[in-house]
């Protein structure tokens, strides 16, 4: 028996809920282009630092082409850098784009609503070329979180992530200017190498933040009848030199705090 639970770790970072689409207008910047209203509901607000927004658009058939431009724009007018990538098209030719995943960063967001505009259309690309986003130059690389990483049965016993192991996988799975996310298989062991399940790791990694999403996504190959998960925990060494604990435990979420790491 399988079964699939996800967990979500965010590494000093604030998520932003969701996109709300607006209808397309008839844009002046762009020949023949378009514009869509996307508000961004903020949780809370973030008025010192850059947010890293990524969202999903529809559109219909006939009405983005992978050759158009794609760009972004806050509610003062001034263009955002912008990284999209193609997810689903209408045929099998790829040209017709049907669903567009998009990221930006945007500062000052405020509590609640926030608008910003897609622009889109004919034109030609802005023509310079930036470096993807290089996980290796984060404070949590992926190594680092791997081996942080640990779960815990009802009897107590620690099954850590197998660094090391032959079927233990690291891919880039997305490389962006502004975003990428590294996939990571791999196998939760104890100290005797016996198994408890296998886990699916995506690293959400962004330009200029030094943030770090993780997305932990569990597949139970022991008897759920036998085997219960107490918890799932990450320790890392904070930014004071602390040793912090994030930790999911059922029906709670704690952050603990220890004793300097070394």
């Amino acid at each position: 028996m399988h079964i699939r639970t996800h967990f979500l770790f965010v590494i000093a970072m604030v998520t932003i809920s969701f996109f709300e689409l607006g209808r397309p207008l008839v844009g002046a910047e762009l020949i023949g282009g378009k514009k869509l209203g996307l508000t961004v509901n903020s949780r809370v607000a973030i008025s010192d630092r850059a947010c890293p927004i990524t969202g999903g658009i529809p559109f219909p058939r006939g009405g983005l082409s992978t050759e158009d431009r794609i760009r972004v724009f806050d509610s003062s007018d001034t263009e955002l850098p912008v990284q999209t990538e193609v997810l689903a098209t209408w045929d099998t030719d790829g040209r017709q784009v049907r669903w567009l995943l998009v990221d930006f960063q945007a500062a000052g967001l405020k509590l609640g609503r926030n608008q910003f505009q897609l622009r889109y259309g004919p034109g030609a690309p802005s023509g310079e070329t930036v470096a993807s986003v290089d996980p290796r130059e984060s404070s949590w690389p992926p190594n680092k979180i791997i081996e942080s990483l640990y779960m815990v049965d009802q009897d107590g016993r620690r099954y850590g992530a197998a660094v090391g192991d032959d079927e233990t996988l690291i891919e880039t799975e997305t490389a962006g200017p502004l975003r990428t996310v590294v996939r990571v298989h791999l196998y939760h062991k104890d100290r005797d190498g016996k198994r408890l399940c296998r886990a699916i790791l995506r690293l959400h990694y962004y330009a200029g933040i030094d943030h770090v999403r993780v997305l932990h996504s569990v597949v139970m190959d022991a008897d759920p009848e036998q085997v219960k998960i107490r918890g799932m925990r990450l320790k890392l060494a904070g930014f004071d030199g602390t040793a912090q604990t994030l930790t999911f435990e059922p029906g709670e979420f704690r952050v603990l705090v220890g004793r300097p790491s070394r």
